[in-house]
């Protein structure tokens, strides 16, 4: 649980401590935050060997309607889906234990390039890019896949293994995994059968899916660099850096670029609260309208996809360092308003701000804003240092 300041703290008091937290600062290198860490092994149970995860259900079916209308029998796609359920949990953000291989199949790092080039500037985390790209790589028979065997087969086990044995970084041993992978095969056989194919599936739904398990060859929940090409985006619409972002309000932009990449747009400006570098507004694709009686958000893709967000965002507030979240006219503060509450924008600003317009009540963009580097440095830190008892009144922080 991280301490914090409450707004009734003397001002005198917290201007003594981000002094004494700058002084601290300036005699003290800075490290920049690599990736936010999923869960521990110790806290989360390995993903079953044997049974599909159930959790990713909404990927595993993304990748069926590919397979399928692809021309892989339902035995072959569900076989394919068992392997990657066992290497990632079907996700895009997967990263092996030795950081080398990425994404959804584990690519290495000749053939994660190739694939990043082929992109030319696009989200390489998007599960549709790299399903795109790996259905070109099993159509093409990459390493010996016999992808015209594998389409017509009626057997899980057969695809699996011939999809192992083409695309694992080291083939497994048949004999060893034979039982396993068809056994999470017929799981997912029997739960995606009964789907009925679309031959345009969207992706929307599949982005930032927490997974309650760890996979055998992979982390999760990464937070890689953003791209150039990103960057010159983000310039362009923003008139300013991305790299003069605060690192907190930069860890989240990776963190949302890489786990939902429908999500290509994020801005700031000045007189942004609480100021231009500490805060993000993630733009909806489809955007909003606003009529004589009500604001929407445009597409309820969109609002599926912002309400995913905040609920991403929500779920990390302490890894992140997020101060609060507004999506829809509503404002989620932890640390001032309790755990679960949303509480009305008017509640919170009593100015000009609701003036009816979609934009300014966030129909099409979500808000947040971080702790500044220093004020969340110093709290850790207390933290860390677990201070007695004498030294914490009321949840806040006193200082020597």
């Amino acid at each position: 649980m991280r301490l914090v300041t409450p707004r009734l703290i003397v001002p005198v008091l917290l201007a003594a401590l981000v002094a004494a937290a700058l002084a601290t600062a300036l005699v003290r290198p800075a490290t920049a935050a690599v990736s936010v860490p999923a869960p521990s092994s110790s806290a989360t149970p390995a993903c079953s060997a044997t049974e599909p995860t159930l959790s990713v259900g909404a990927r595993a079916k993304y990748l069926w309607h590919r397979l399928r209308t692809a021309g892989y029998s339902a035995p072959a796609a569900a076989g394919v889906i068992a392997v990657l359920d066992t290497w990632t949990a079907v996700s895009p953000v997967a990263v092996s234990g030795d950081r080398v291989r990425k994404g959804l199949a584990l690519w290495g790092t000749v053939r994660w390039a190739a694939y990043a080039n082929s992109l030319e500037g696009g989200n390489r985390w998007s599960l549709a890019a790299q399903t795109s790209h790996l259905l070109a790589e099993m159509e093409s028979g990459y390493n010996g896949f016999p992808a015209a065997r594998v389409k017509n087969t009626g057997r899980v086990a057969t695809a699996a293994l011939a999809f192992d044995a083409a695309f694992a970084a080291t083939p497994s041993d048949p004999s060893r995994v034979s039982s396993p992978l068809t056994s999470k095969g017929a799981g997912w056989l029997a739960r995606l059968s009964p789907v009925t194919l679309n031959a345009t599936p969207s992706d929307n739904g599949t982005y930032g899916i927490v997974v309650g398990c760890v996979p055998a060859a992979a982390s999760l929940d990464i937070c890689p660099p953003v791209t150039p090409d990103f960057k010159e985006s983000f310039a362009n619409h923003t008139g300013f850096t991305w790299s003069e972002m605060s690192g907190n309000a930069k860890l989240v932009s990776r963190c949302v670029y890489a786990n939902f990449p429908r999500i290509t747009l994020h801005g700031t400006y000045n007189g942004h609260m609480p100021t231009w570098s500490q805060a993000i507004d993630f733009m909806m694709p489809a955007g909003c309208t606003t009529t004589s009686s009500s604001s929407y958000t445009n597409s309820k893709a969109d609002l599926a996809l912002g309400t995913r967000l905040t609920r991403y965002l929500i779920d990390r507030y302490d890894p992140l360092n997020i101060d609060y979240v507004i999506w829809q006219d509503r404002l989620r503060n932890p640390v001032e308003r309790g755990e679960n509450t949303w509480i009305p924008i008017t509640d919170w600003r009593q100015d000009n701000y609701n003036n009816g317009n979609c934009t300014n009540t966030h129909y099409d963009h979500i808000h947040m804003s971080v702790d500044s580097d220093v004020v969340a440095a110093w709290v850790r830190q207390r933290a860390r240092e677990h201070l007695p008892e004498h030294m914490q009144v009321a949840g806040t922080v006193h200082h020597d």
